[in-house]
């Protein structure tokens, strides 16, 4: 996937989640690209990607603590589930949207949304 086509992805997501209350663009220097969608005050999601190398990450922070993630790093891609983020969980591609679907659902069961 290009710089380009990761950007647009990144919008196209969340544009489709409500909970999703806006974002920043903390890096944007290609191939490297930093977004944080922010959720509440105290809680957002980090979205990193590489082009050239293609890794992509994934992380639910709340309260600056990271509670759930997927990420391309070291094993290919795997999961940091909610209820044991310090484990890796290896699992097929995950896209923006399948990730914040997964926590749609996990912040719904707490209560959170």
């Amino acid at each position: 996937m290009t710089y380009s086509e990761f950007k647009k992805e990144v919008d196209a997501a969340c544009k489709k989640f409500s909970y999703i209350k806006g974002f920043k663009i903390l890096r944007d220097m290609p191939p490297y690209l930093k977004i944080r969608l922010e959720i509440e005050q105290n809680d957002y999601v980090d979205v990193v990607y590489n082009a050239d190398t293609g890794s992509t990450s994934y992380t639910y922070i709340s309260h600056g603590k990271r509670l759930f993630g997927a990420n391309t790093a070291r094993i290919g891609w795997h999961i940091h589930p909610y209820e044991n983020e310090k484990t890796h969980k290896l699992t097929k591609p995950v896209s923006l949207e399948m990730f914040l679907k997964e926590l749609e659902l996990e912040l719904k069961k707490r209560g959170k949304l």
